[in-house]
């Protein structure tokens, strides 16, 4: 019965961690206990003026092990239904990361929206301001493990993107990239 494996242990503890994160972090957080499954050892961290939204309307969340998502100065990340996090994956949202409904991500994929800047010489890099723009990751999209996603980096809807390439930019629509930087293979 398919009912019945919402009944185990394992979604228990998922629905106890998900309303402790909901006690924790307020308005801060928009969580579904029911609809958003957190394995063991993820970690969410919503910093000063920071937001996560699960947004389950096009289904079930499952975030899996040792995820580690997190928002911090003022930045939005927003995870649409449907979505499928595999273990080991890290979001961070200084401004905003947006994931499209039904999108997938193999093991240990990145996705951040900032990078420290090292413009500034004779000043050390860990002092010098964050350089923040958004990611955009449409529908249906499928990012291979290994992954990493930079700062203003899009992807088009019902797009694949090979395992350990790096998205730096625009992708197209339903194709197929992969590489470093990562480059159209061919369309689908």
């Amino acid at each position: 019965m398919r009912i019945a494996r919402y009944f185990t242990p394992r979604f228990a503890f998922s629905f106890i961690r998900s309303i402790l994160l909901k006690l924790r972090y307020g308005n801060k957080i928009k969580i579904n206990p029911f609809k958003v499954f957190i394995d063991e050892g993820v970690r969410i961290n919503i910093g000063p003026e920071g937001k996560v939204v699960f947004s389950t309307k096009a289904g079930r969340i499952y975030i899996g092990r040792t995820c580690d998502l997190g928002a911090s100065q003022g930045g939005i990340l927003t995870i649409s239904g449907g979505v499928f996090l595999n273990k080991g994956c890290t979001i961070e949202a200084r401004k905003q990361v947006y994931i499209g409904p039904n999108t997938m991500f193999g093991p240990y994929v990145g996705a951040f929206d900032n990078d420290h800047g090292f413009d500034q010489n004779g000043t050390s890099f860990r002092l010098q301001p964050h350089k923040c723009e958004a990611i955009h990751i449409g529908a249906n999209v499928w990012i291979g493990s290994g992954a990493f996603i930079v700062k203003g980096s899009c992807i088009g809807n019902s797009t694949v993107v090979g395992a350990n390439s790096l998205v730096s930019r625009k992708l197209e629509d339903s194709s197929l990239y992969a590489g470093n930087p990562a480059k159209l293979v061919r369309k689908l």
